[in-house]
This record gives C-alpha cells, structure tokens and sequence, in this order.
C-alpha cells in the first residue's frame, strides 16, 4: 500500500474531466461542464469529438459500435453516430436531478445511475436509483435505495455489476440476471468514513481502482474489501480507468473545484497517468 509510483501529467485545461473510457487506441470522457466529448491520444493530445447543449456524464459502446452517452439534465441517452449525435432514449422517471454515469453490458443493456435531489441547492441527500435501458430503448428501475450510485462496472463474466455509492462510502455488488436485471445485493468493500467514491474500474485480478474524491487518491481495493494500495493525487479525483496498449495504464481525471462556475472559469482539470501491474478487465 505505500508502494510510490510516479504520476504522469498528460493532459491539463479541462473543465470537469469525467467518465474516462479506453477504446481504439484513445481515452475518452467528458468534460462535463463544457459540454464537450474529448478524446486523449498516446501523444497527449486532446481533441474534440462531439459538443452538447447540456451536460453529458457517462458514456459506453454498443456491439455495432456507436456511442451511448448520458444527458445529465436532459435524462436522456445520445447516440453517437456516423459523426451525428441524437436522442436514442428518454430515461426520465420523473423522481431524476440529474442521470449520471452508465456502463453498457455485453448484451446491450445500459445500466445508468441517478441522483435524486438537487445538491447545487443543498438539498437533503434523497435515495437514488440504477436504471437499466434495452437495446429496443425500453427503460426499467433495477436497483433502488442508493446512496448517490456513481461510477459503474460489470465484471468480465457479465454475472456482477458494482457501483460505487458515494454517499455511503462503499462499493456494492448486484448479481445480473438473463433478463438484465439485477438481484442478490450486498456490500462489495466498504471504505473510509468521507472516502467519497466516485468513478471505478476493475482489473485482472478482481480489483477495483476508485477515485475517492475526499481522500484525494485513488485506491485498489481487493474482492475482500482491503485496500491494498493508494495513490495520492493533486486536487480531487473524479475517475479513473485502465487503458493504454497492455491496459496497464491507469488515467486519473481530476479538477479543482466542484463548482460548475468556478469549474469553467479556471479550467484546472487534469489527466494523470501512471503505470500499474495488473491489466484492464471487464466494463467500461
């Protein structure tokens, strides 16, 4: 756990870097409060891919290859498409502040967090739900009484979905079933009082890297619950997610501040890179 790796910095002038993604060779995410798609190359470079009129959060890829991608405010899915982007479906439940990140199964299935209440106004935290989105758009509530579902993965079996509860400080386990829905809930790890995870991604040994934002690090935390390594970072880190061409590359994506504003003003978010042992598995 005090093994010390060296960060790389690789990418920097971001709004609110999110849902960090490796695919063909690139890291993908969001820069939320800029309303913008961005891909990072192996020559850290960053480049536009497609603008918003609202805010964007998690994004996944379908088996023909097209782009999902959450509307925070606008409780939608967008589909990337032959360079167009388009409303794919509505996610709206009418109980939604803001929709939040996703993973795409294997089978088509999106699988999207939310959060209930509106925490710009400093409203009581409230329960929040996952909802799961078929491939013919059809939207089901599959896991309720959450506390903030943030960052979400699906093992590389397809059997279990994790998501990170923020507000509880822990990451909890959902058995998924043929029809995509998802049973069998139980506590996963639970981590530090104010650790404040929020995104993950697992590796080849079961374990799960998560950016706890209070902790200002990044730990890998065991299928037993342990964290057995932390990596320290500047400011707060919103995500994470193994890629690079062997997946040992672990992307750290952080900012400076969490207000939208403020967020936009400085322009203070960053991407780190450092290299790990054990590759990528699973999703995203």
């Amino acid at each position: 756990m005090s093994r010390v790796r060296e960060l790389v910095l690789v990418g920097n002038k971001l709004a609110y870097p999110e849902a960090p993604r490796w695919h063909e060779e690139k890291l993908w995410f969001n820069d939320i409060f800029s309303g913008e798609l961005k891909t990072l190359n192996q020559n850290n470079q960053i480049k536009v891919i497609a603008k918003h009129d609202g805010l964007m959060s998690g994004i996944g890829w379908f088996s023909d290859n097209s782009l999902c991608i959450v509307s925070v405010f606008h409780h939608q899915l967008l589909r990337w498409k032959n360079n167009e982007l388009k409303v794919w479906a509505d996610i709206d439940d009418g109980n939604t502040f803001a929709s939040n990140d996703m993973v795409v199964s294997q089978d088509d299935n999106s699988y999207v967090g939310n959060i209930s209440f509106d925490y710009n106004k400093g409203e009581t935290a409230a329960p929040c739900n996952i909802k799961m989105i078929n491939s013919d758009g059809k939207m089901k509530i599959v896991a309720t009484e959450l506390q903030v579902p943030n960052g979400l993965v699906i093992s590389s079996d397809g059997k279990t979905l994790i998501t990170a509860e923020s507000l509880a400080d822990r990451l909890t386990a959902f058995e998924i079933n043929v029809d995509g829905s998802l049973s069998n809930r139980r506590l996963w790890a639970q981590l530090p009082e104010g650790a404040m995870p929020d995104g993950i991604c697992l590796d080849g040994e079961g374990c799960i890297w998560t950016a706890c934002n209070h902790l200002r690090a990044v730990v890998r935390v065991s299928p037993n619950g342990n964290i057995i390594e932390k990596i320290n970072v500047p400011d707060y880190p919103l995500a994470c997610m193994l890629g690079g061409n062997d997946g040992k590359t672990l992307f750290i994506l952080t900012t400076v501040t969490f207000d939208p504003v403020e967020a936009k003003k400085l322009l203070g978010g960053k991407i780190y890179q450092v290299n790990v042992d054990i590759s990528h598995t699973g999703r995203p």
